[in-house]
């Protein structure tokens, strides 16, 4: 007859069999089997039946997870150290590559080939930068930098595993460096004041010398054509004074000329030659003109 001990080990190991028989792989992941801590090389994708007094099944995610990787330190090019609080990476491991990616590196494969490498490769970019463009102009650069970087690692060991994104969230600086740096960028601010505040004076200071001098040339040129308006006018008095004087001359040359009893008694003649014959002898005018006007003769004195 058997002890009440023996039935009470049969009845335990019936009902931990019986709890172990069945298990079913969740959406997302695979399974690992193991049997005497041996991993076995086929994945388990579906629901299976096993013996959990000597194997088990381990589940590894192939969809995107997402690992933090916080506080990493690191040094500034210049000595200054710094904080990056926070650096998320997004990852994916194809199936068909875990069964060797576990055996090799573990079930936190993760950690070794994502995490730790990202941590390590931060403090490396950090060496190589000031902590202005650590903080300010290549931040941007620093996400796509750290990917590719990464990316190329797990390749070379051709781990299967897809680095999706990475994303430094802010990194932090010394409270002196953040003073130092205000104090600067107040002075760039006064100093681009001043330059401005002199710009807009050299603009006014030209625009008034340019209004000057349109008020000058205008002016001048306003003086110009006062005095072509003089000089024409004054040419036109002197040309009206030489046709007078001319006419002057000539009437005083006429009145002397008809002062000539032979000029006067000439121009009389020619004034009524057209109808008149006159016939005169000698070398002399003569003073005494005989004419014939309509056929009757008269004497011209």
């Amino acid at each position: 007859m058997l002890s009440n001990t023996f039935i009470y080990i049969l009845i335990l190991t019936y009902i931990t069999n019986v709890s172990g028989f069945f298990t079913t792989i969740p959406e997302g992941y695979v399974g690992i089997y193991r049997v005497m801590n041996q991993i076995q090389n086929k994945l388990i994708t579906d629901f299976t039946l096993y013996n959990p007094l000597w194997t088990d099944i381990s589940l590894v995610k192939i969809v995107q997870d997402t690992d933090h990787v916080e506080n990493v330190k690191c040094v500034s090019k210049e000595g200054v150290n710094l904080n990056i609080p926070d650096i998320e990476i997004a990852n994916k491991i194809n199936k068909d590559h875990v069964i060797d990616v576990v055996k090799n590196y573990g079930f936190d494969y993760d950690k070794k080939l994502v995490v730790r490498p990202l941590a390590q490769y931060m403090r490396e970019l950090c060496a190589e930068r000031t902590v202005d463009q650590v903080e300010i102009t290549d931040f941007h650069l620093l996400d796509d930098l750290l990917k590719t970087e990464i990316q190329r690692q797990v390749d070379l060991i051709n781990s299967g595993i897809i680095i999706d994104y990475v994303r430094v969230t802010t990194v932090e600086v010394p409270p002196q460096i953040k003073d130092k740096r205000l104090k600067l960028a107040e002075e760039k601010a006064n100093k681009i004041l001043i330059e401005e505040t002199n710009k807009r004076a050299e603009i006014e200071k030209n625009h008034q010398a340019m209004m000057a001098k349109r008020d000058n040339d205008i002016k001048m040129e306003t003086a110009k054509m006062e005095n072509e308006r003089l000089l024409k006018n004054a040419e036109a008095e002197r040309q009206r004074r030489n046709v007078e004087n001319a006419m002057v001359l000539e009437a005083k040359g006429l009145r002397m000329l008809f002062e000539i009893p032979e000029y006067a008694n000439v121009k009389k003649m020619e004034s009524i030659a057209d109808n008149t014959q006159m016939v005169y002898w000698g070398d002399k005018l003569p003073s005494h003109v005989f004419t014939q006007s309509n056929g009757i003769p008269s004497l011209v004195k």
